[in-house]
């Protein structure tokens, strides 16, 4: 998974990846997982989310990735951020944690 996760990066960082792309790829369609507990950028259940300025969550190493190697865009939206502070989302956390403890399946990403 940590290679994987190194190509999604290195992707970003060559200027690859569509990461403004609606998250479908990387997960089974049929899965009631919530899309909003996927990264934008690494198409993968966020294990330790972090909020951008733009106000969408990603998951940290993506998003300090894409800042560290020059973006000053929002991966969601293309605009231009008004700053690089990252902000953990504990709540978001949480609740990808309890979403799969109540189902009793195994997390993606432990």
């Amino acid at each position: 998974m940590e290679q994987l996760t190194q190509q999604k990066a290195d992707e970003i960082s060559r200027g690859s990846a569509r990461t403004y792309d609606v998250v479908t790829s990387g997960r089974d369609q049929a899965s009631d997982i919530p899309r909003q507990f996927y990264c934008p950028i690494y198409k993968e259940v966020m294990k330790d989310p972090y909020v951008a300025a733009d106000g969408f969550s990603y998951e940290r190493q993506g998003i300090e990735r894409w800042l560290q190697t020059g973006h000053e865009t929002s991966p969601m939206t293309n605009l231009k951020l008004e700053n690089k502070i990252l902000t953990p989302n504990g709540t978001l956390k949480l609740l990808i944690k309890d979403w799969y403890r109540e189902r009793s399946v195994p997390h993606p990403n432990p």
